[in-house]
């Protein structure tokens, strides 16, 4: 898969329909999600250890490892990725990576938002589901006290959206971006 494909997002819409039923929406969610190319070459680490990252990584080609610290301060693989793997997804909700990532042949990822995946998942619940989080979507004032208590109850991430209706008061105002 390279970036001249129709998306580079084909493989990684493709992985995550072959554990999770995805309908057309969230496949053309996961096609529209923005794209932000970047070379690496080889053996050069692109998530350091311990670094903040405002984005996940999707591997479109080559080789990339993921690498963590033993006892002796030695690095250690722990997880190679292959095209279509988004290597560092679980970053949307642990920003802070608690391994390190290298190119080890020449690759080629995408950096994909968190804000954009997070909204894709806030949308549709299904794609929550896929990436191992679940998804919950609250239309009513009456359902909310059982989304949370289930949110509580949940060992996993939970993404909830709540609709509120536009002209309801909501304290306090968060601006937008915010």
């Amino acid at each position: 898969m390279s970036l001249s494909d129709p998306s580079p997002f084909q493989a990684f819409a493709g992985r995550l329909a072959g554990h999770s039923p995805l309908g057309a929406q969230e496949h053309r969610a996961i096609l529209a999600l923005p794209a932000f190319p970047v070379q690496i070459d080889t053996n050069r680490d692109f998530v350091r250890l311990g670094e903040e990252v405002t984005h996940a990584c999707l591997v479109v080609e080559g080789l990339v490892g993921r690498f963590e610290q033993n006892r002796d301060g030695k690095r250690q693989i722990t997880a190679a990725h292959i095209v279509g793997d988004m290597a560092d997804l679980h970053s949307v909700v642990a920003p802070a990576a608690s391994s390190a990532l290298q190119a080890l042949s020449v690759t080629t990822i995408i950096r994909v938002p968190h804000a954009a995946l997070l909204e894709a998942a806030r949308r549709y619940p299904k794609l929550a589901e896929a990436f191992h989080a679940v998804g919950r979507r609250v239309e009513r004032p009456d359902e909310l006290d059982d989304a949370i208590r289930e949110m509580i109850e949940t060992p996993h991430a939970v993404v909830l959206d709540v609709v509120v209706d536009q002209m309801e008061n909501c304290f306090p105002m968060i601006p937008s971006g915010a």
